[in-house]
């Protein structure tokens, strides 16, 4: 047979045979082995046009073409134990309809998605971790617990979660498993360690004398008692206030007046003297036991609980007005 009877291969060996007979064979290209000697033709599955109408590709495994052209009929699906993947004769057992399954040998997995979670459902039934305790899974992040009770006056919850903490003119923070300090602007909302001091800066304390024995913070609107009242326990401290008309400060509203750029006592502002006292320790309303309660010391700005019945310092404070 010449060239030209046998479809125009020409030099590259692409072109459209003749349909040679019994044999399905269409693309030269396709056909594996010679067409004239009767052998079978090879084809890629799931292509078409490479086989005669009536006629389809049958995949093939162990050999050096993927399949090989075959008369529709000839073949018998086979799906035994399968739910997804080919059937042998051209067609499929069946597709996997989850949005995280694929077909691994007949059979739907579900493939975990966790990639940049830490906790929460991995889409497959099962988790991407657990949370440490203390913290709560939040869009996939571990992030600390929201605080359900009140926050003190003046600072309210700054993210819908936690407690806005008390200015301190700290300007520098920790990052979670470092020791070293960063500017707090590389933390940003939704980062781990995002809330501590420097993330709500105040720039210098700012107190003003109203009169009547009385100082108003002008960041939170909180008015002190200029004058620190007698060394008392913790309940005549907490009475004494209470008969002003005034109340004993929580931990935060104390800290409040603690002023962390200064290195020495007293750390508060001028405005409440210059004096260091002998005991420069005040109690806030807050227990820290059943018979301790917490009180700030402003020589170095700390907070620790003590036993109640010990004599500390006493400042009231009240809302503004």
């Amino acid at each position: 047979m010449s060239g030209g009877s046998r479809g125009g291969r020409g030099s590259g060996g692409v072109g459209v045979a003749r349909v040679l007979a019994g044999t399905g064979c269409v693309l030269w290209l396709a056909c594996h082995g010679d067409p004239l000697a009767g052998r079978r033709f090879a084809c890629e599955p799931g292509v078409e046009g490479q086989c005669l109408p009536g006629w389809w590709c049958r995949p093939v495994t162990g050999k050096e073409y993927p399949g090989v052209c075959e008369k529709a009929g000839a073949c018998t699906p086979d799906c035994s134990g399968k739910e997804c993947g080919a059937d042998g004769c051209g067609g499929t057992c069946g597709t996997c309809s989850g949005p995280q399954e694929v077909c691994v040998e007949g059979q739907c997995v579900c493939q975990p998605a966790c990639a940049a979670k830490e906790c929460g459902d991995d889409g497959c039934g099962g988790t991407c971790g657990t949370c440490p305790a203390g913290s709560d899974c939040q869009a996939g992040r571990c992030k600390p617990t929201c605080w359900t009770g009140p926050c003190e006056p003046g600072y309210q919850k700054y993210d819908g979660c936690r407690c806005k903490v008390a200015p301190t003119g700290v300007s520098r923070c920790k990052v979670p498993g470092q020791t070293s300090l960063v500017d707090c602007s590389t933390i940003q909302p939704d980062d781990e360690g995002y809330g501590q001091d420097g993330h709500f800066p105040s720039g210098p304390l700012e107190f003003t004398d109203i009169g009547g024995g009385a100082v108003r913070d002008e960041r939170t609107g909180l008015v002190w008692s200029k004058v620190a009242d007698d060394y008392r326990d913790w309940d005549d401290a907490k009475l004494l206030c209470s008969n002003k008309g005034w109340h004993l400060p929580g931990v935060i509203e104390l800290v409040s007046i603690v002023d962390y750029s200064k290195e020495e006592c007293p750390m508060w502002p001028a405005v409440f003297g210059t004096g260091c006292p002998s005991d420069p320790w005040f109690w806030t309303s807050v227990p820290s036991s059943l018979l301790s309660a917490f009180y700030v010391g402003f020589s170095h700005g700390d907070v620790y609980g003590y036993d109640i019945s010990y004599f500390f310092g006493v400042r009231c404070v009240r809302a503004g007005q």
